[in-house]
């Protein structure tokens, strides 16, 4: 979503507050559902609870804060909004650098992937093996 966009959405100064949190890494616990929801936490004065969804191509925002019952897209769904734009960015560089790598760079990355991380281990084995 364009930072444009989201100003429309949020109003020009929640959309600045709510860049400003982006900034500061106050949105924490992001999750990501099949049906293009995304829930997080955005730690402000207070912990709020926010969730966005895309219905039909826009955005619908909704947040546990007080604001957020005169306004549909708060500062804390733009903080939101602008990490998931950040985390699509830093995925599809990862996806263009995993693209370069040969199949033997990327079974050497996936071991030591596994080894730092070997609870996933079981996981990769449930999934390759069934």
């Amino acid at each position: 979503m364009q930072h444009q966009q989201l100003m429309e959405l949020a109003g020009e100064r929640s959309f600045k507050r709510g860049l400003k949190y982006f900034q500061q890494g106050k949105v924490t616990d992001i999750r990501h559902s099949l049906d293009n929801q995304f829930q997080a936490l955005v730690n402000g004065r207070e912990s709020y609870s926010v969730t966005l969804s895309l219905d039909d191509g826009n955005w619908q925002g909704e947040c546990s804060c007080p604001a957020s019952d005169h306004s549909d897209f708060c500062k804390h769904c733009v903080a939101l909004a602008l990490s998931i734009e950040a985390d699509e960015q830093l995925d599809s560089a990862i996806k263009a650098k995993l693209n370069r790598l040969t199949k033997a760079e990327l079974i050497e990355l996936l071991g030591r992937a596994l080894y730092e991380a070997p609870e996933q281990y079981q996981v990769l084995k449930s999934e390759l093996l069934g």
